[in-house]
């Protein structure tokens, strides 16, 4: 492991210390925490520490997002609902959102949009709020007992990016 690295993960559990995502560097310590951090690590080309941090920092709240949408424990559709609606208003930084969650995100977007243009982080944040309704979507089924065939669910939230002409991104979506 490079230096680099070290200091990102070292860096990412005193950010998840920050934030409230874990109450202690123990915590962080805990096998679920090590993996996430892995993850990024192999998959990340070498940067700069800020950027490398940046990136391993946002698998983690993705993962705890993706976590909070398949807790068993969420049986109300209506609490999914909510759910889906508080992050997205954590997202956009609606100053009534206040704990661990909305924390970690409010420390990690200035990083993530620094130097990107307005449009981009409209649409990175439209991403994340269409993934945040997938997730809703999915949970909801979780909760009806239903299973979606393939091709219905492949029909209802495939959009890929399908080719680029004069700087702009035609998208070919294969649901309604």
């Amino acid at each position: 492991m490079t230096v680099s690295r070290r200091m990102s993960r070292n860096g990412l559990r005193g950010w998840l210390v920050d934030t409230g995502l874990v109450v202690s560097p123990a915590e962080a310590d805990y096998h679920r925490w090590i993996r996430a951090i892995q993850l990024p690590a192999q998959a990340v080309a070498p940067a700069d520490a800020v950027r490398e941090q940046t990136t391993y920092a946002m698998a983690v709240l993705a993962l705890v997002w993706d976590d909070l949408f398949e807790d068993p424990q969420l049986k109300d559709p209506e609490a999914v609902t909510a759910l889906r609606r508080g992050l997205v208003a954590t997202l956009r930084q609606d100053p009534e959102m206040h704990g661990a969650i909305p924390t970690a995100w409010a420390s990690l977007w200035p990083r993530l949009r620094e130097n990107r243009s307005t449009r981009w982080q409209e649409r990175f944040l439209d991403g994340l709020e269409a993934w945040f309704e997938a997730a809703e979507r999915e949970a909801h089924h979780r909760i009806d007992g239903y299973i979606p065939p393939t091709a219905d669910y492949l029909r209802s939230s495939a959009c890929f990016p399908a080719y680029r002409t004069k700087g702009r991104t035609t998208r070919r979506c294969t649901g309604t």
